[in-house]
Order: C-alpha cells, then structure tokens, then sequence
C-alpha cells in the first residue's frame, strides 16, 4: 500500500476525490490518502475567508473532514473499484527527531513535509510520498529525499472567475448591451480596382528642366525639319489638262515668313521650357476608394463624413470627373507651320467657286420662335429640376466634391442604415507641379448623433520618385512631330 501525504490544493483546486483517476499517479490497487495538521488548519482559516471559490472549497473540505472524523477509526473508505482510496488523519507526531536544516516549520508546507518524514521513521516499512501540485513543496521534498507525486493537471477544476473577474464581466455586459443600441461605423480603403489596402503607395517621374544649351540644340532640330524657306522662282511644273496654277500671293508668303513661322519658333521654345511641368502633370493623379459601413445594431443619425487631405495635395469626387480627368490631354510638340505652295484648279472655274463659297458664308438657317420658347424650357427643366431627398443617402456639405489643397471634403447622411455592406466613396487625389513630400496621408473622421465620439481613419501615403531623361523626350516629341 502507498501512502500519500495529501497538499491543500488537492481539496481547493481539485476534483471531487470519487471524480479524480488515481491510477494515473499510482499503480498500487491500494491507496491511503492523509490529511496531515498544517492542512486541517489551512482549512480551518480558509473557510472564514468570505464567498470566493476558496472559501467555498474550504468549507466543503471541512465538512469532508469532519466526516471521516466520525467515521470508524478515524478512517473513510473513498472508492473501492480500480483503486481502493482511504482516506484518514495523519497520527499525532511530536517533532523531538533532528530534520534537514532547508525546513522552516512557520511555513505550512514545511511541516507537512516534517511530517511525513516522522511517519516515514515510525513506519520503515510503509512506501510515504507527498501528493501537491505547488513547486516549492516539490522541490523541498526533493531536497530532503522525501518521494514526492505531482497531481496531473487533468485532476484540476477549470478555472473560476473571481470577484475581480465577476465585475469586469459584468461591465463588459452592460457595454455590449450599450453596444445593441448604438451603431458600429468601421472604415477601409481599396484600389480603383478594388483592392483592400492599409496604405497607398503612389509613383511620380521626377523630370529636370531643360537648361539653355539644350533648348538651343533642340530648336536648331527643329528647325531642320521645317526649313524657312517658300517656293522657288523658275520651277516648272507639268499640269493636268483643262488646269491652271495659282501661285501663293506676295501677302501669304510675307505672313509665313514674318508671322507664322516665327510664332511657331516661339511657340516651340515655350514648350521646351515647359515640358517638365507638362509631362509631369500627366502622373499627377491618383485614384483611391473609402469605403464606411454600419456593422452596428441601429442606423446612426444626422452623420457628417470629412476627409481631410494632407498639405501637398488635395482630393475630388471621381464621379464628377470631367473626360480630361480621366484621359489627361495629349503633349504634343507645336504643330509646324504649312508653308505656302502653288494650288492647281480646273480653268474657269475660279470665279464660280468664290461667287459659291459667299453665298453659303452669308446663308443662315431659319429657326422659328416656338423652337426657341421649346428648347429654353427643356434647358431650364434640368437646370432647376429638384431631386427628392433621400434620407438614406450621402451628399455633399454645401454642393463641394472638391477640396482646396489640404482642405477637406464634407459629405452628410440623415440616417446610415446598419447592416447594408459598404458605402463608397470614389475619390481622387491630386498633386500639384512641384516635388512633394514622400510622405503624405489622408485622414476620415466621421461622426452621427447617436455615436459615442468621433472615429477616425488614417490612410499614409508613401511617394516613389523616378527620374526621366527630359532632353531625350523632347527630342522624341521634335521627330514624332
């Protein structure tokens, strides 16, 4: 038969003794459990100790106790089936033997050890160990070459919220019921081609202006492809049968050499000063979703959405986007003057063709009075044709869908519903000619009514820039022209 000095915890932290498998520490077919005096004392104390779960433990340990107090010989038979389990009182030891001086008997848990070590002496043929499952005790029997047996923790109750525990559940409660009357607005952010992001990264082309020998060269490029030069004296041209030639007149060619072609010089040495700012215009938008939604228990109220754009850019509905908007002009290097050149007509037919070419510059069409009164009022019924108000819906704070640089954009909403998947708002954002920062970010804060306080969402924006060969462009422009 084994013999087990039992720990406190076996009775505070531990099933029921019928509950427990004990040949999972033993594979005596006897078991003889004792409850040592430090342990009655430990309960005696624990069970005063208020309504915690200890309290309540100790108290029905005591009752255990007590039980096999008044049973035969001090000794209770536990469970008979597969290992026989007794349970009784350690006998009364007093401490006259020397002990290892690591005991320090004003510790519990010494003591116990103390006496199992005094039951181990008068009993030199009984197999003693003690049964615990703290550390300090282990290690101290250990160390006093007493066996020791740590209980499984398969033994142990699932753990019990304290008092502490019991009042942070219970306010946790009341904010989730404050929660159900309350809405839930969450944001996020997604690609034009809605994919979701935490943040935007943006790639600008950096272009270096052109300095005054490069203009210089690339004018003089220019200018072998349009030479300033007209028709020459003396050239003999076959023509067709039944046509005649016109020859340019002196004012035509007076006004390509003085007037078109120089202008087109000018026009073409603008454009190289002004290319750098031209092509990077081209890559200076950007598109981003924000999407809102209520994942809240009650539609939130007189909501007011603002999106505030960072100092280096500012932001536009892409909804209102012009064509220009979303297909940035075309650069294209000034288009070279026509020099003037000789015209071939059919004989006698030059004056009937001027006689033909006033007579229809004069020709008006009639329109009468009633088209006209028809189409001012079709005009007038879009421009002041109202659109019913839709409670549900998002719109613009004073019609604005376009922010300042580092302005913010309004947007109001009567009543957001809960629980309708996601509002989106398209946007763009735009970066003014100049270098900026590499760093940027967008900032939402909404707020409605019947919300706690505001929430906020930050998107940062990280900026790459690449550096572009501007000479080689233009000269590309120059003979693509």
């Amino acid at each position: 038969m084994k013999t087990l000095f039992i720990d406190t915890n076996l009775f505070l932290q531990c099933k029921s003794f019928d509950d427990i498998d004990w040949s999972l520490i033993s594979t005596e077919d006897n078991l003889l459990l004792l409850i040592s005096r430090p342990v009655q004392e430990e309960i005696d104390n624990l069970k005063q100790s208020g309504n915690g779960r200890r309290a309540k433990r100790a108290r029905k340990a005591n009752s255990f106790i007590r039980k096999i107090l008044l049973s035969q010989n001090s000794l209770m038979l536990i469970k008979e089936r597969p290992t026989r389990v007794t349970v009784g009182f350690s006998p009364p030891v007093i401490l006259q033997k020397e002990f290892p001086c690591i005991l320090d008997f004003t510790y519990p848990d010494d003591r116990i050890i103390a006496e199992a070590l005094m039951y181990r002496d008068n009993n030199q043929d009984s197999d003693v160990a003690i049964l615990t499952h703290d550390t300090n005790p282990l290690l101290t029997a250990m160390n006093c070459n007493l066996p020791y047996i740590a209980i499984p923790d398969q033994w142990l109750l699932p753990s019990e919220n304290d008092e502490r525990d019991k009042k942070i559940f219970e306010q946790e409660r009341i904010i989730n019921e404050l929660k159900s009357h309350l809405p839930e607005l969450v944001f996020s952010a997604s690609s034009i081609d809605d994919e979701e992001i935490d943040k935007l990264t943006l790639e600008l082309d950096r272009y270096e202006e052109l300095s005054e020998d490069e203009i210089s060269d690339l004018i003089l490029e220019a200018k072998s492809h349009t030479p300033k030069k007209t028709i020459e004296d003396g050239v003999t041209i076959k023509l067709p049968v039944m046509t005649e030639e016109i020859n340019p007149s002196k004012e035509e060619l007076e006004h390509y050499k003085n007037k078109q072609y120089p202008k087109w010089l000018a026009d073409a040495e603008n454009f190289l000063r002004t290319l750098p700012s031209k092509l990077e215009a081209k890559k200076r938008c950007f598109g981003i979703n924000i999407s809102l939604s209520n994942i809240g228990a009650v539609p939130a109220e007189n909501v007011v959405l603002e999106l505030k754009s960072h100092a280096s850019f500012f932001m536009a509905s892409r909804k209102n986007e012009d064509d220009r908007d979303k297909k940035p002009q075309k650069i294209n290097f000034p288009k070279r003057p026509p020099q003037p050149t000789s015209r071939v007509v059919f004989k006698g037919m030059r004056e009937p063709i001027a006689k033909f070419a006033k007579i229809i510059t004069q020709t008006t069409m009639p329109v009468r009075s009633d088209d006209y009164l028809s189409l001012a009022n079709n005009i007038n019924a879009e421009l002041f044709k109202q659109k019913k108000h839709d409670r549900n819906a998002f719109y613009w704070k004073s019609g604005e869908s376009l922010s300042t640089i580092g302005g913010v954009l309004s947007l109001e909403c009567d009543e957001f519903k809960h629980k309708m998947g996601n509002k989106v708002f398209r946007l763009k954002i735009h970066f003014p000619i100049g270098e900026p920062p590499s760093k940027s970010f967008i900032k939402c804060i909404v707020s409605a009514k019947n919300l706690r306080s505001p929430i906020e969402f930050i998107i940062p924006i990280s900026i790459k820039f690449t550096d572009r060969d501007t000479f080689a462009i233009a000269r590309q422009f120059i003979r693509d022209s």
